[in-house]
Parts: C-alpha cells; structure tokens; sequence
C-alpha cells in the first residue's frame, strides 16, 4: 500500500480485500453502516479497542492498520502510539 495513505483508506483497502460490505463490517463492530463510512473517510478516528476488533475482523495486524512501520514489543507501547496518532489526527482536523 502506498505509504501516504490515511487510516480510512487503509480501512477501506483491508475491508474490500476482504470482499466485505460497511454493513457487515458494522454489525460485527456493533456499529452502524454510518460509523463505519465515518472510519474510511477520515471523519471518525475509532477507539484502540476498536482499531482491535476491526484488526481481528479483517484479519490484519494493528500495525498495519495504523500504518506502522514496526511492531512495537507490547500493548502498552501500541496504546502510547495510539494516543499519539489521535493527537495527531485531531491536529490535522483543526
């Protein structure tokens, strides 16, 4: 995938590699079509839980969910990256 790309669309590759609609992505979130439209289009940043379920659904890793160029050594280290990435999403948006 090209390095430039946002979440959303990584999302969006990940789901349609999968051959899986929004809907079917949402109801196994438990979130509706609407939410998931939000994610790819970089309107919405999910949680890290989240960001896990959607990992587990597409059978990707977090890390290249998130576009991460290594894997960091643990859950602690992923959520500190996380809380940075939504830093720096949020700044993008302003």
């Amino acid at each position: 995938m090209p390095e430039e790309m946002s979440f959303g669309a990584r999302l969006k590759n990940y789901r349609k590699k999968k051959k899986m609609t929004q809907a079917q992505l949402a109801k196994i979130l438990g979130k509706s079509p609407s939410t998931v439209y939000g994610y790819e289009s970089d309107q919405i940043l999910p949680s890290y839980d989240t960001v896990c379920l959607i990992s587990t659904a597409l059978s990707v890793r977090v890390t290249d969910l998130m576009d991460l160029k290594e894997t960091l050594p643990d859950e602690d280290g992923m959520m500190e990256y996380y809380k940075l990435y939504f830093k720096r999403w949020q700044e993008s948006r302003q």
